[in-house]
């Protein structure tokens, strides 16, 4: 798979972000760049490509295109070893952002440029920064030297500083098209067309995610999932503590095992909407490849009880907001009230 890491993408090898690729190019040609750019968008859909793309775009933009020169420059950006770049990443055992990386910035800010016209410092992601290192960021955002652009990546805009976005022109980077995002994945993959599918859909328009799933683990991710649910839908309650572990071992947390489930249902509920004469719609799910685990569920489940089970889950989604909860405790609960909704409208 010839799939190339953040740092090594230019404008060109991106997929999909062409209107924020076209206003970035014309803003660095008409030289009314903005300082300092937040790049906001889901995880997996390209916001640190962009943002080391546009890097690269301004360290050799005094630098004859294609020539040995800039190609060199290109290389050291993607190396790590430009003089000129500085990027700034979780450093701590915590994963956060610390006040001594924002001291490099403030130090490396005021130096000239060595190599280009201009220094770049790349931030990712920013909601990474602690309390007390982003407060002193903002001093860097509000008078950037001249030749500094500050290029932040961000997946949770809602956990940055009020005061570090209304420093920071907005660049959103949107989920990539369907019909795009499928074609680069198998040219980049070689997996079968339906394979592709199955993968952007799941993956919300991400290329990052989406290259992720067509991996397979994805898919015996979801099958682990769908099995343990046949389990707890065979076996009741007394499987609820095995369940909600296993749930959790096979996503990863909390927060993933909601999202399987609601894929999970939303399919289910498709399906038992939609088919005629017992045949399912398969281009109406999300989990294509699993198809017959879908059919055989809806023999043991009809459409009210999955509709029930479905709204118990977003209930539970909005419940959880930013908080954290026990994961056990709130698989088990959820388990609990799932196997009520689903009984309640199993087929007699």
């Amino acid at each position: 798979m010839n799939v190339l890491s953040a740092s090594a993408h230019t404008f060109d090898t991106i997929v999909g972000q062409d209107l924020v690729k076209r206003f970035l190019i014309r803003a660095c040609e008409q030289r009314r760049l903005p300082q300092a750019l937040l790049f906001a968008g889901p995880e997996g859909v390209g916001k640190r490509s962009v943002a080391y793309a546009l890097t690269k775009h301004l360290v050799t933009l005094n630098l004859e295109p294609g020539g040995e020169e800039a190609a060199r420059a290109r290389g050291k950006v993607e190396r790590g070893t430009h003089p000129d770049v500085l990027v700034v990443e979780p450093a701590s055992a915590s994963g956060q952002i610390l006040k001594k990386q924002v001291d490099e910035m403030h130090d490396r800010a005021h130096f000239a440029p060595l190599e280009s016209t201009c220094k770049v410092i790349l931030i990712a992601p920013i909601e990474a920064m602690n309390p007390v290192a982003a407060n002193h960021l903002l001093k860097l955002l509000e008078e950037p030297p001249p030749s500094v652009h500050m290029l932040l990546c961000t997946q949770q805009i809602h956990k940055t500083l009020t005061t570090v976005r209304s420093r920071c022109a907005l660049v959103r980077c949107p989920p990539v098209e369907f019909e795009t995002l499928v074609e680069w994945v198998m040219e980049k993959t070689r997996c079968p067309q339906r394979r592709a599918e199955a993968s952007v859909r799941l993956s919300g328009g991400r290329p990052g995610l989406a290259l992720e799933l067509v991996s397979g683990k994805d898919e015996e991710r979801r099958r682990r999932v769908c099995a343990e649910l046949e389990f707890f839908q065979r076996e009741g309650y007394p499987s609820i503590f095995r369940v909600g572990n296993n749930l959790l071992d096979a996503t990863g947390g909390a927060n993933e095992a909601m999202m399987a489930l609601l894929l999970w249902f939303r399919d289910l509920l498709v399906a038992g909407l939609t088919r005629e004469n017992g045949e399912i719609d398969e281009s109406l799910l999300i989990n294509r490849d699993l198809t017959e685990e879908v059919r055989q569920a809806l023999e043991r489940s009809g459409p009210e009880g999955v509709a029930r089970a479905l709204d118990r889950i977003l209930e539970y989604q909005k419940e959880m907001g930013g908080r954290i909860l026990d994961a056990d405790l709130l698989l088990e609960v959820l388990l609990t009230e799932l196997g009520i909704a689903l009984k309640s409208g199993a087929k007699s």
